[in-house]
């Protein structure tokens, strides 16, 4: 019998027990497994109450991250004066521009009326038989700049720019291109906190990028001039020799008698053998490095050659011209030394507001109206459009709102979660995080700065006065939108003064409780370690209850096959001796 219960297929073998012996192991087992019980309910009120510091953890972080939008010294404030605009041509069926603006654009209404548009420079070769056979020509061309770029100062100050060296040996880092032929400047300014400094700028004003001191990277903002002067190598093909006494500099810049110089950028050199075509000859021009803005592209029209500037403008004439040989001039895209030009570089000629002006780009413009990017139309030519920029909100009161929101939804949840509610049959239910008093305290404190007076220097010292109020169920709402407009367009300044004020409040009390090491994210980690000892303490129960059945089974089988074997035994003896 004792063999016959030790080798069932059963986890412990207790169903093959009496039930007495059965019920004397599950009582034994109840026992015991009191601890397991408590341990369990314990996890499964810890886990319930993680669950709630996860959602609040949401919440709170939610509201920093609004909170962070509206105060202007945080990298992500998001509240800024709202501007639109629309281009209303004054002739029908035509666009004259297209326009974009920022918040530092100021509304109004202004008169764009174009005279002329700019023009690329282009030329052409005389029409040849056939573009895609052999020409016979050999030699070498430049084109889209000089066989040798060259540099010359035509506004000096020796004092402070010593000299200026461009030649075929200049460096030209990877990946930039070799500053465009034309006219530059070398601004300098004593900065209060760098010291001396130097930038380059183009014709129009436009800061030029060059290699960073000696890093890898570029840029157009202001350069340390070296110490005790020496050179600086822009890596775009132009070395500046400053001077040794800095006490003799002087500042200036385009408009007040900066360094001037006269550039002049290394075009492509292309080499033609006998058997390329007007089409092989095309793509080595298309394919060839030139400066930034002397890039050339090349195309065929029934037979011509036509070479067009990429860049538009007057300062963007195309320079070509035969090396070896005669290509060009065979071509007759030279006569004489003279280009055959069919479309001369012209500036595009506008007024703003009655006001003429002239540019080398119809597009991109962004020096025209402050904080616009215009762009003129293909058909602005002898056209007029009024641009009218409006102040637009919506955008600062989404942002406004999506703090409210995140208010709402935080001092809600801690309300619900922290205090008991009564039910139906007069009992009560205790919130998740019921007990926890200093979230308690942080929600009503929040609500109390949304409702209190601000000391700032703007004209508003209580969010009502923007509009912004808390319901009869202390949910943060826009309850005056007239007035909240209002004020952004009117007083944006101040609005900006009083949320500054607001906000750093709120973010003193919610930083507390936000973030990877912020209160609640802590009390996540505490309970997670908690459930963690809980779920060990559990699993060794259990073991610890599985050995014990495994005893008990074992120990009341054998009790079990004893009294068998001896009830079996006493049936015999009153069978033979009766």
């Amino acid at each position: 019998m004792a063999s016959s219960v030790s080798s069932t297929t059963s986890k412990s073998g207790i169903e093959n027990l009496d039930s007495y012996y059965q019920n004397l192991i599950n009582y034994a087992l109840v026992q015991e497994k009191q601890p397991l019980t408590r341990y369990t309910e314990q996890k499964d009120t810890v886990t319930v109450k993680k669950a709630a510091y996860t959602d609040l953890k949401t919440r709170f972080d939610a509201l920093q991250t609004a909170i962070n939008k509206l105060r202007s010294s945080s990298t992500t404030y998001a509240l800024k004066p709202g501007r639109s605009v629309s281009v209303s041509p004054l002739t029908s069926n035509t666009t004259v521009a297209t326009a974009t603006v920022g918040s530092s654009a100021s509304a109004g209404t202004y008169k764009l009326s174009v005279t002329s548009l700019a023009t690329a420079h282009q030329v052409r070769s005389t029409r040849q038989t056939y573009s895609d056979q052999a020409l016979g020509l050999t030699g070498t061309f430049v084109i889209g700049g000089a066989a040798e770029r060259s540099v010359s100062i035509t506004n000096s100050i020796p004092n402070t720019v010593a000299s200026v060296t461009s030649n075929s040996s200049s460096i030209i880092l990877p990946g930039q291109k070799e500053l465009g032929t034309g006219s530059y400047y070398i601004e300098t300014r004593n900065d209060a906190t760098e010291g001396w400094q130097f930038r380059i700028v183009d014709v129009d004003g436009k800061a030029q990028s060059i290699q960073e001191g000696d890093t890898a990277e570029f840029t157009a903002s202001w350069q340390n001039i070296p110490t005790g002067g020496g050179t600086y190598d822009t890596g775009r093909g132009l070395t500046v020799e400053f001077g040794t006494d800095s006490g003799l500099y002087t500042a200036a810049n385009k408009a007040t008698g900066a360094v001037a110089l006269s550039y002049t950028a290394q075009g492509a050199s292309i080499s033609v053998t006998s058997d390329m075509s007007l089409a092989s000859i095309k793509s080595e021009i298309n394919t060839a490095t030139y400066g930034s803005g002397n890039e050339v592209v090349a195309t065929i029209v029934d037979n011509y050659l036509v070479l067009q500037n990429e860049s538009t403008g007057s300062a963007h004439v195309m320079q070509a011209s035969d090396s070896s040989g005669s290509v060009l001039s065979t071509l007759g895209i030279i006569s004489d030394g003279v280009l055959n030009t069919k479309v001369t570089a012209t500036n595009a000629v506008f007024s703003v507001n009655d006001m003429e002006m002239t540019r080398s780009s119809n597009t991109g413009l962004t020096d025209v109206i402050d904080g616009m990017t215009l762009d003129l139309a293909s058909d602005a030519e002898g056209h007029s459009a009024n641009l009218v920029v409006k102040s637009d909100t919506s955008t600062s009161q989404k942002t406004i709102q999506e703090f409210l929101t995140a208010f709402t939804e935080l001092t809600k949840y801690i309300r619900n979660n922290t205090t008991s509610k009564k039910n139906d049959d007069d009992t009560y239910t205790r919130g998740s995080l019921a007990g926890e008093y200093n979230i308690r305290y942080a929600g009503n404190d929040l609500v109390t700065l949304m409702d209190q007076d601000y000391t700032n220097n703007g004209i508003y010292h209580n969010l009502s006065e923007i509009g912004i109020t808390l319901d009869s169920d202390l949910n943060a709402t826009i309850s005056d939108s007239s007035a909240l407009t209002t004020a952004l367009n009117t007083h944006f300044s101040d609005v900006q003064a009083l949320l500054d004020a607001v906000m750093s409040s709120m973010d003193n009390k919610v930083s507390t409780y936000a973030g990877t090491d912020g209160y609640v994210n802590n009390s996540i980690k505490t309970a997670d370690s908690t459930i963690s000892t809980l779920q060990d303490r559990i699993k060794s129960i259990n073991e610890r209850l599985e050995r014990r059945e495994t005893y008990l089974v074992k120990y009341y089988a054998q009790y079990q096959a004893q009294m068998e074997t001896y009830m079996n035994q006493s049936s015999l003896n009153s069978a033979l001796y009766g």
